[in-house]
């Protein structure tokens, strides 16, 4: 019996016995969060100053970053507008352009040109030159040249007056243009091949012991040749380009045949003999012979065969772009 009482006391004890214990339990805890939080500034104080560097380091990293972000955003967005400009203009610059040598009028030269874009930066050009038949000592630059830079000793103003020339040259070439704006834009190289159909009359003089004779000597000559050359062209206004021929050159082979009919039979063989040598005496180069002649009575026959040598220099073309 008592062991049954002392059980059933127990149970009655027990949860009293449990309340207690967890009310132990949480004043316990309370304490504890208490404690921990009176201690925390100074463990955290203790740990910043022992990896005070190293903390240090990273917040200096952080911001490095954070400054390099906001740089590279700023840059992408004036990349991004760059690319887009550049795309633009590369989809819409203009492919043709039609353009004249002024420099060319200065020799009554008459040159005109049309540029075709074939790439970005690689163009075609063909182009027309034409000069009417004209007396060499006529032309203004020639006559301005001769009257301020040479004598008159050699008879070369009264030759350039005897002799008169007339053209029509066909040009094409291939340039290279560099630079970053698109199509026949800045400095480039060329590569180009010239034909041409030349007429030259001289009225040569020649006077023997006994009588004086005019030979009109009448030229046809065709050349052909290629060669190099480098200039710049600049867009001056919205559609108007200016082209520059720096410097450049051509070489190549030129040939035909010339005649003058005139009365020589009063003419011995001998003085005829030394009209054919002063003929081909003027066209003699490093003594070489480019012209050979044959004088009867009937009057003259030449025949060319020589170089065909040209300068391309200090050209100044005006163009309008399309």
């Amino acid at each position: 019996m008592n062991l049954v009482r002392n059980l059933n006391y127990a149970n009655r004890l027990n949860p009293i016995w449990q309340q207690a214990n967890n009310r132990a339990n949480r004043y316990l805890n309370k304490l504890l969060v208490k404690e921990a939080l009176k201690t925390l500034p100074a463990m955290l104080l203790f740990k910043i100053r022992r990896y005070q560097k190293f903390i240090s380091a990273i917040v200096i990293v952080l911001l490095v970053m954070l400054f390099l972000a906001h740089q590279n955003g700023y840059a992408q967005a004036d990349s991004t507008a760059y690319y887009k400009k550049l795309a633009l203009e590369n989809k819409h610059y203009p492919k043709n352009n039609m353009q004249i040598n002024l420099s060319s009028l200065a020799l009554q030269n008459y040159n005109f040109s049309y540029e075709h874009s074939l790439s970005r930066k690689i163009t075609f050009m063909a182009g027309y030159r034409y000069m009417p038949l004209s007396t060499v000592g006529d032309i203004s630059l020639v006559k301005t040249v001769v009257n301020k830079y040479l004598n008159d000793q050699d008879g070369l103003k009264n030759d350039l007056s005897n002799i008169s020339t007339g053209n029509k040259t066909f040009t094409g070439e291939f340039r290279f243009y560099g630079g970053k704006h698109p199509g026949a834009r800045g400095f480039y190289a060329s590569l180009y091949g010239r034909y041409t159909n030349m007429q030259v009359n001289y009225n040569y003089n020649y006077a023997t012991t006994a009588q004086k004779y005019v030979v009109p000597l009448q030229s046809s000559l065709k050349g052909f040749g290629g060669g190099l050359m480098f200039g710049s062209k600049f867009l001056i206004a919205k559609r108007v380009t200016l082209d520059w021929y720096i410097i450049g050159g051509h070489y190549g082979k030129i040939s035909g045949d010339g005649q003058a009919a005139v009365n020589l039979s009063t003419m011995s063989s001998a003085d005829k003999n030394n009209l054919k040598s002063d003929l081909e005496s003027k066209f003699t180069i490093q003594n070489k012979n480019y012209v050979t002649a044959t004088v009867d009575n009937n009057g003259v026959k030449t025949n060319t065969n020589g170089p065909f040598i040209g300068l391309r220099a200090l050209g100044f073309n005006l163009g309008i772009a399309f």
